[in-house]
């Protein structure tokens, strides 16, 4: 279309960005601009999620800390999260450590549906003997041995 307009030349051709300048201008995007705030909308059907302190923390993984220390070490939402990223929210909702956290507290808020309870429910007082008969002879074995 140029070459049929007197006195006009084409524009320059466009550079072409790589990869690597498009996520280089993201990182510095994501380092000096960005700024990351908790939004409410994200606590939207996640009850357990709680900001304090410019922190995410979920307070499911906080009370089951207090039970199995095991999971705070492998999360960081005990801590303290500060990404402020809806990724890492629901990276952490589907963990492994969450659902177990939620598997704890529900046997900790009702003792009678966990399946322990249920199987002593269920058992003959025959059993229950012979049960306990054992557990008194490993316990005997494990003090005087």
């Amino acid at each position: 279309m140029w070459r049929f307009l007197p006195g006009c030349e084409p524009p320059p051709p466009k550079k072409v960005k790589s990869n690597e300048d498009v996520s280089e201008s993201a990182k510095n995007y994501e380092k000096n601009k960005r700024q990351r705030v908790f939004q409410n909308s994200w606590k939207q059907g996640r009850t357990w999620l709680v900001c304090e302190d410019n922190a995410m923390f979920c307070s499911v993984c906080k009370e089951a800390a207090a039970v199995d220390a095991t999971i705070s070490h492998k999360n960081s939402f005990t801590s303290g999260n500060c990404q402020f990223k809806l990724e890492s929210i629901k990276l952490h909702e589907e963990s492994r450590n969450h659902k177990s956290a939620k598997a704890i507290v529900a046997a900790k808020n009702r003792p009678c549906e966990t399946p322990v309870v249920k199987f002593l429910l269920t058992m003959n007082s025959e059993t229950k003997e012979k049960l306990s008969k054992l557990f008194k002879t490993c316990h005997a074995l494990a003090i005087h041995n």
